[in-house]
């Protein structure tokens, strides 16, 4: 009994020591972090993952004119076409705060949201879905871990409009994928509990990571203290932007038989190309954890009050047919998506008609040219908070 006070007493202890010193080190910090914010769009655009683990780095540049987009590497490996929105949607009352690289699947951005959703000034979010999430059984542990949030997690617990079942529904898949992260599970675990004790860990942890969340992202973004005051126009040349696209499509993506960028596609396929046909007979797209993730994405947005846009982006067609990725599989995952659309209420912008269009994917997966405008044309209709 007595080593049990004492180790009461030495928790107790540690915990008043760490919180006054948070507060103090938060409180000393609390300019520069306050500077998080910045009068141009290089937040926003910024694909650094020190960026999208930060929940303060990401709230304090979501504006009025700000879409919120969720993603994966689609995001990023064409940030410096003219057509990517870091360029084409460059305006300070028009932009996209974009949130994603490879393996953010719906379990990711269900956590993401849930940390950013109750200090967003606009309440439609926007998820792109690639089809290779819902492979096997979804996200895997490793790659889960890897862009895994803690700041954003406490910040989900701490959200007074998700419900205890959500929480709770979250904090389950957590520790499934981290049965080999003994710190994740013991802090998911306190989570769970939170009963006296737990909720000033729990509060002293808040803040800790929060800290380590901006110092990170501070230490690696190259301040830009340039003022964006350019407005986006009040009509989108689309036919114009789309002619000029199919141009440089033309130039950069003539080389082989599936119009994938020359470059990409020389890369990665051309060496083994004979031994690629047939590859992907076996693909399945009937993950239910997947599946399941992606319902308490949609379950957090419902109770954070956000309007949700399901973006489906289909495999580039050509490319699918000659690996030979079954189309009843495809089709499968086609119709479930369109079917937890229709449960939730929930708008559904469908690319499946795109799949076979020239120049809309850059790879077997990613959107190109084309895709990136019509995506961007999309999101300005449906985005109108």
């Amino acid at each position: 009994m007595k080593r049990l006070k004492a180790l009461f007493v030495a928790i107790i202890l540690s915990l008043v020591i760490s919180s006054t010193f948070l507060h103090f080190y938060t409180k000393k910090e609390k300019k520069e972090f306050d500077e998080l914010f910045v009068q141009n769009n290089s937040i926003r655009y910024n694909d650094s993952p020190n960026k999208y683990k930060s929940h303060d780095a990401i709230t304090k540049n979501i504006g009025k004119g700000t879409i919120i987009l969720l993603g994966s590497s689609e995001l990023i490996v064409t940030n410096d076409w003219k057509e990517h929105p870091k360029q084409f949607l460059d305006y300070s009352d028009r932009n996209i705060m974009q949130i994603g690289e490879g393996f953010y699947q719906s379990l990711i951005q269900a956590i993401t949201l849930g940390s950013i959703g109750e200090k967003s000034p606009v309440k439609t979010v926007n998820l792109i879905l690639s089809m290779q999430w819902f492979e096997k059984n979804g996200i895997k542990p490793e790659a889960f871990q890897s862009r895994f949030s803690i700041d954003h997690l406490y910040n989900l617990y701490k959200s007074e409009k998700i419900s205890k079942e959500t929480k709770d529904k979250i904090y389950n898949r957590i520790l499934e994928l981290s049965k080999n992260n003994a710190i994740v599970t013991k802090m998911v675990e306190g989570l769970k509990r939170d009963n006296t004790l737990d909720k000033a860990i729990n509060k002293a942890n808040a803040e800790k990571y929060k800290l380590i969340a901006n110092s990170k992202f501070l230490n690696s973004y190259h301040r830009d203290d340039s003022v964006n005051d350019k407005k986006a126009p009040e009509k989108f040349d689309w036919e114009k932007a789309k002619d000029e696209a199919v141009k440089a499509a033309k130039k950069d993506s003539n080389d082989n038989k599936f119009f994938m960028f020359n470059e990409y596609f020389n890369k990665n396929f051309r060496k083994n190309f004979a031994k690629l046909k047939g590859s992907a007979k076996d693909t399945k797209y009937r993950s239910e954890e997947e599946y399941g993730d992606l319902q308490l994405f949609l379950d957090v947005a419902r109770e954070l009050g956000f309007k949700v846009n399901l973006i489906l982006v289909p495999l580039q067609g050509h490319w699918a047919d000659y690996t030979g990725v079954p189309k009843s599989e495809i089709e499968y995952f086609y119709k479930r998506i369109r079917d937890i659309s229709a449960k939730n209420n929930i708008n559904l912008i469908d690319y499946s008609n795109y799949s076979y269009t020239r120049y809309f994917f850059k790879d077997a997966t990613h959107l190109g040219r084309l895709g990136l405008l019509q995506l961007q044309e999309d999101l300005l209709k449906y985005n109108n908070d």
